[in-house]
């Protein structure tokens, strides 16, 4: 069922894979407050034959979602979360670590570059 719910994730999130929307609030325009989301998502696939010649493999799917506002004054307000899954196979074996985490964005946005940490 795992497996299932990997894969319909990743099928999903390739549709949305770099997606990032922008919608004026407020009024809008180039003097005006915006709300900004985006999504990213990346999965990583490697297999390998160990020395015995049993199938083993990595997975690696990242996950990403922010969004915040940007102020008349250039200065953006956001959050963001990230969740990680890390699956290893080794013969019959599958170990899985899933770790997730979320925290403040602060940046500046002007005439199209911006800076965000």
């Amino acid at each position: 069922m795992r497996n299932f719910m990997l894969a319909l994730f990743a099928s999903l999130a390739m549709g949305l894979t770099f997606a990032s929307l922008n919608a004026n609030a407020m009024g809008g325009g180039s003097g005006g407050n915006k709300i900004i989301l985006g999504v990213s998502v990346m999965r990583i696939d490697t297999q390998y034959s160990g020395p015995s010649f049993t199938d083993n493999g990595d997975t690696t799917t990242i996950f990403d979602v922010n969004g915040g506002f940007v102020l008349s004054n250039g200065i953006y307000l956001g959050g963001i979360y990230d969740s990680r899954a890390d699956s290893t196979t080794s013969g019959q074996v599958t170990t899985t670590t899933d770790r997730s985490g979320y925290g403040a964005v602060l940046g500046y946005h002007n005439a199209g570059w911006f800076i965000n940490g």
